[in-house]
């Protein structure tokens, strides 16, 4: 790491500023669509349990891999038949790069900056298994549990003493297999997306750790949010047959607060509890076979989860 003797006079002005404008874009999405009216609403509640296990292998020139697995198992949803089950798992591969790493002589604070980028092959078996009941064939089955999600970040950390604060930005693209693209008969221009088969989001997280001095246990916390930026801006009605705004919209929020035991070198576990709010728009198309359709209904369908995680990291 160099070390440079520089100050950041501004810094706590700087990191403020940049938070509202993060948050702006997604305070813009839902104003836009609040103004137009509100969609019908259905919500769901679940607790889960996930397990992850990752490892990274550091390489020269600033350069690091790693491969990581998911899985995530619902312990309980009063909404589903059964209410446990086995939901998800996330298989993920990334190539990182260190941009920058100083430390400043004047304060002791360090500095990064790295660039990611990666891909996450999703499997949804409980889609998967409504799919097998509903008798589908195997290779439409497969792709109503399937996604593949390429993915860009850059992220920004400051250490100061005991206190690491880190902020980190995502572009990622979801390529879903069972999209169903709808044109609009009244105005061939309009094309409505069912099932996006893009869904182009933005992800931003902050992140605070705090080290406790001599012991090898860290605290942390941090709040995320992602916002889509390529969902349509259909004519979209309730179930009342008020217009409501299309567009964009914020897709999740998450909140997760945890603690993070060294047990070597290069091994790692952590326990964290997480609250996740996640939303998608559930399109049901009037008249879909008749050439009288001129609506769409949309309902948002927002899902609240309680999960306890437990990750073990390898870094090598």
């Amino acid at each position: 790491m160099r070390a440079y003797s520089i100050q950041f006079r501004w810094l706590p002005e700087l990191l403020v500023a940049l938070g509202l404008l993060i948050a702006m874009p997604f305070s813009i999405a839902q104003t836009h669509q609040m103004e137009a009216g509100f969609p019908d609403t259905v919500n769901f509640h679940q607790l889960e349990l996930r397990q992850e296990v990752s490892w990274t292998k550091k390489l020269p020139a600033g350069f690091d891999v790693g491969l990581e697995e998911e899985l995530r198992e619902v312990i309980y949803s009063p909404n589903d038949d059964p209410a446990a089950y086995f939901s998800k798992c996330y298989t993920t591969l990334n190539v990182g790069y260190k941009m920058l790493a100083l430390q400043s002589i004047n304060t002791g604070y360090k500095y990064g900056l790295k660039l990611d980028l990666g891909y996450t092959l999703k499997f949804n078996a409980y889609s998967l298994q409504k799919a097998l009941d509903k008798d589908y064939s195997g290779a439409l089955a497969a792709n109503k549990c399937l996604q593949h999600r390429p993915y860009v970040s850059l992220s920004g950390s400051m250490n100061f003493g005991q206190w690491k604060l880190s902020l980190k930005e995502t572009y990622r693209v979801n390529f879903r297999l069972d999209s169903v693209m709808v044109a609009d008969k009244w105005n061939p221009a309009i094309r409505v997306a069912e099932k996006n088969p893009h869904l182009m989001e933005m992800k931003s997280r902050l992140r605070v750790d705090y080290s406790l001095l001599g012991k090898p246990i860290k605290f942390f916390c941090y709040g995320e949010a992602t916002a889509t930026l390529n969902e349509p801006d259909c004519p979209w009605i309730n179930s009342e047959g008020k217009p409501l705004y299309g567009g964009q919209y914020l897709r999740s929020a998450k909140a997760s607060v945890g603690v993070r035991w060294r047990i070597d070198q290069i091994s790692t576990l952590s326990f964290s509890y997480v609250y996740y709010f996640k939303q998608d728009r559930d399109i049901n198309i009037n008249g879909k076979n008749s050439s009288s359709k001129q609506n769409v209904e949309l309902t948002m369908e927002r899902v609240h989860t309680h999960a306890i995680v437990i990750a073990y990291e390898i870094n090598q």
